[in-house]
């Protein structure tokens, strides 16, 4: 039997649900909106929050730190004055909160995130 790879049980330290399909879509079309007054998202529009099912896919831990780095630029933005709908601004900021609890999980423990 092969030793695992974390000491974690089921090799997870932590985890957090990103919401269903359709309020992914719906974010991901508020966060495109604002995307111009952020100087750059990519790895959260084009690697977490995106139109599909993840299914094995990871942040490597260089990627959950530049993720980290957007979720600040993100925290730093007005959403209300930047356009975000404001119906949709909980479920937003309890998106942000989780992902930012998984990068500071992922850098402590040097390892990635996965989907």
């Amino acid at each position: 039997m092969q030793p695992s790879p974390c000491k974690h049980e089921d090799m997870h330290a932590d985890s957090s649900h990103l919401g269903n399909a359709g309020l992914i879509t719906t974010l991901r079309e508020a966060l495109e909106k604002i995307a111009t007054r952020i100087p750059g998202i990519p790895v959260l529009l084009e690697e977490v929050i995106y139109s599909g099912t993840h299914t094995g896919d990871f942040l490597s831990p260089s990627q959950v730190m530049r993720l980290s780095k957007e979720i600040e630029l993100i925290k730093a933005v007005e959403l209300k004055r930047a356009g975000f709908p404001k119906r949709h601004l909980d479920a937003f900021h309890l998106l942000i909160a989780g992902l930012e609890r998984l990068c500071a999980t992922a850098l402590h423990l040097r390892k990635p995130i996965a989907f």
